[in-house]
């Protein structure tokens, strides 16, 4: 539940009826940090199968966010969807 909703905020799953997925960071950045408190209270109280999936699903949205920071802050900062060189 909480990786549909950080995808869907990441603008990797969209509503149908709309032109462009709608990408908030933010949303994204809470649902990807509230995956990481469930990994930090369930240490030692799932299987090795559960903490598996649980690592490499967070490890996916947490690169995912990476990926897509170039893209916000270019836009925020007015740029093409680049990270602005320093001078």
């Amino acid at each position: 539940m909480l990786a549909t909703q950080a995808m869907a905020a990441l603008g990797l799953l969209h509503d149908p009826g709309e032109d462009e997925p709608t990408v908030e960071p933010q949303i994204a950045k809470h649902f990807i940090d509230l995956g990481g408190m469930v990994e930090e209270k369930t240490k030692g109280n799932l299987s090795a199968e559960e903490t598996s999936l649980l690592n490499q699903t967070l490890h996916e949205l947490r690169m995912l966010y990476v990926a897509g920071e170039d893209r916000w802050l270019g836009d925020w900062v007015g740029g093409k969807g680049a990270r602005p060189v320093p001078s």
